[in-house]
């Protein structure tokens, strides 16, 4: 991203702080229950993330106050918006105590400075606060000295919002940046041609930046750099700057890509062509993993992140073999919150790249995605299945499937093929509501239901004898989902229902977390991102590239993590080498498949303002 549009996005954050309230206070508005609210009228091509920076409130709010949007805007769509009153100070309030002056680092700059007031949510970080308000943590720390003790869920913080001065500083940064860009231009000695002109191109309905700049042969970051807005969205019918060029100076050097390659970077026969150009511009790529370097050991969760990160690095190799010029970012962000946030606004690089890898725990990612969408970076979650904003970042990618792509599948399966056996829920007492087996179980039942699915539902206690013995069915199969993803709930159970099955087949649905977990004399399925068994035919020999790179074999197993990043980093090099960076930010609703050695990669979005989810699931049947 150039200085411009750089400045431009901060800019921006900044301008909108200025002047959302008066922007506001000309939408109409309604009193709910003594509340009032806007009713806002969606845009075209707005997003619940840009809303919410417009009215300053979060997305959270909107979304319970408009459970009708929770399949995405639409434009023209009217929506409630909850009316923030904002503070502003007298200039000699009679308010503050001097207690409160003596706490304040420099009153006399706070005195004039108009602020609004934030409630700081659960877990909410100083990090993440500053973000949304785009206003540094120091600014933060100086309206409000209490959070040195640090932040607390309901703690009303003060946060500024830029004056007019500010604002003649931001525009004069902005001038001196437009003309250090015209120097740079002029004195660039890589620059490939002598002269630049320009034409005009109309969007047209469904096109898309790839295939614009294939029309016109330039890039699709000469596009961008000379039409800033396309950095957001490409809107039909708006005009486009394209750089023609006059002369060029350096040859292009043509590789060849064999199809039948393992290493290749081809994606599929709709993507590949028979050899590749090394492109000039590096694909840039970072990878922030656990591997917990200062901690002195290996544990067993890290291992498998060492076996993801040591298959992307043969992904990688086999690339750079084939011509595709890259550069990777590797940063160790550990476990923790602070480790995340410390690594996220202390490197520089890291908003230089064209995606992210990472993180590997559920509680670094809502940091991450937050980072994604701010820097405008496509952000690849491989391992949690729970990304909290995946509906509404349209620059996240899930590679494992959530709950929702599971329920489906499952519910699709027992129509097709169990429509007419016996489907018991098994609900074990004392149970926390909130547990991913109970979120699963709930959400299959009201897909069932939806298909007029028949099913049982019976109660487990530990002090009484299992309810099954007028249950299980001699002729069909007894296929029992309980409401615990946790094995520690479970597996007390299984010995006691294998005491059924002279009755009838019995069937366990099986969790993920309870992969590598024995179940005698029952018969389980469950689903998996993963096939099972056999691998496809590229398998041996990127077993035989593994073994020569690297001296030591993968611990991981069912599934391999370093297949994981074999596959996911080998697909998403392709797609970022003939689509730029702009290859999840189009129309597109899907992103083309890909079959991979342990998975087939089938990423799709729910509408067209949220991230992209792997929507491939496999069966897994054991007798």
């Amino acid at each position: 991203m150039n200085k411009l549009v750089r400045f431009l996005l901060l800019a921006g954050f900044i301008l909108l702080n200025i002047s959302v309230l008066a922007q506001q206070s000309s939408y109409p508005t309604k009193q709910i229950n003594g509340k009032e609210f806007y009713i806002y009228t969606v845009q075209q091509g707005e997003g619940l993330f840009s809303i919410s920076r417009r009215f300053e409130v979060t997305q959270a709010e909107i979304n319970t106050l408009n459970p009708e949007i929770q399949n995405g805007l639409k434009a023209g769509q009217k929506i409630l918006i909850p009316v923030v009153k904002k503070v502003v100070p007298e200039q000699n309030s009679t308010t503050q105590t001097k207690a409160e002056e003596k706490t304040q680092t420099k009153p006399e700059n706070t005195n004039n400075q108009e602020f609004i007031t934030h409630t700081v949510k659960k877990r909410q970080t100083l990090f993440a606060i500053s973000r949304i308000y785009g206003v540094s943590q120091d600014e933060l720390r100086e309206l409000n000295p209490e959070i040195q003790n640090g932040l607390k869920a309901d703690m009303i913080l003060k946060i500024p919002v830029k004056n007019k001065e500010s604002k003649k500083n931001d525009e004069k940064a902005e001038k001196n940046d437009k003309k250090t860009e015209k120097v740079e231009k002029k004195s660039n000695k890589n620059n490939l041609t002598d002269s630049v002109t320009f034409i005009s191109h109309k969007v047209k309905s469904k096109e898309t930046l790839y295939s614009i700049s294939r029309q016109y042969g330039v890039s699709v970051d000469e596009i961008k750099k000379h039409n800033p807005i396309t950095q957001t969205y490409l809107r039909e019918g708006s005009n486009l700057k394209i750089p023609i060029k006059k002369e060029k100076t350096e040859s292009e050097t043509i590789v060849n890509v064999p199809s039948s390659n393992p290493g290749s970077v081809s994606v599929n026969k709709t993507l590949i062509s028979e050899s590749v150009k090394t492109n000039k511009e590096p694909i840039r790529i970072a990878f922030l993993l656990p591997f917990m370097s200062q901690s002195g050991k290996v544990d067993g969760s890290t291992e498998r992140f060492v076996d993801f990160y040591a298959g992307a690095l043969i992904a990688i190799q086999q690339a750079k073999n084939n011509g595709v010029n890259l550069e990777i970012l590797t940063l160790d962000v550990e476990k923790s919150d602070e480790k995340i946030i410390e690594v996220l606004q202390n490197n520089e690089q890291l908003k230089k790249m064209d995606m992210i890898i990472g993180p590997a725990y559920s509680n670094q990612v809502p940091f991450v995605t937050e980072y994604a969408r701010e820097n405008r970076i496509h952000t690849l979650i491989p391992f949690s299945s729970k990304v909290s904003d995946v509906n509404e970042n349209p620059y996240v990618l899930q590679f494992n499937p959530g709950i929702d792509v599971e329920v489906k599948f499952v519910a699709d399966h027992i129509a097709a093929n169990y429509k007419s056996d016996n489907i018991i829920f098994a609900d074990i007492d004392g149970v926390n509501f909130l547990d991913d087996g109970n979120e699963f179980a709930v959400a299959l039942r009201q897909e069932l239901d939806m298909k007029r699915i028949k099913y049982n539902r019976v109660s487990f206690k530990t002090d009484s004898p299992l309810p099954l013995n007028d249950l299980i069915q001699k002729n069909k199969k007894n296929i029992i989902f309980f409401n615990t993803d946790k094995y520690s709930n479970a597996g007390m159970y299984f010995p006691l229902i294998s005491a059924f099955t002279e009755k009838g087949e019995i069937m366990i649905y099986q969790q993920y977390s309870w992969a590598g977990q024995k179940i005698d004399g029952l018969g389980t399925f469950s689903v998996s991102a993963f096939k099972s068994g056999n691998k496809n035919g590229k398998y041996s020999s990127y077993k035989k590239t593994f073994t020569e790179n690297f001296n030591w074999l993968p611990k991981s197993e069912n599934p391999d993590f370093d297949l994981l990043g074999y596959d996911l980093t080998s697909y998403f090099i392709a797609m970022i080498y003939y689509n730029g960076n702009s290859f999840a930010t189009d129309d597109n609703l899907e992103l083309p498949a890909y079959q991979g050695i342990q998975s087939e990669l089938k990423f799709a979005r729910k509408n067209e303002n949220s991230g992209f989810v792997n929507r491939k699931l496999y069966l897994i049947e054991k007798k």
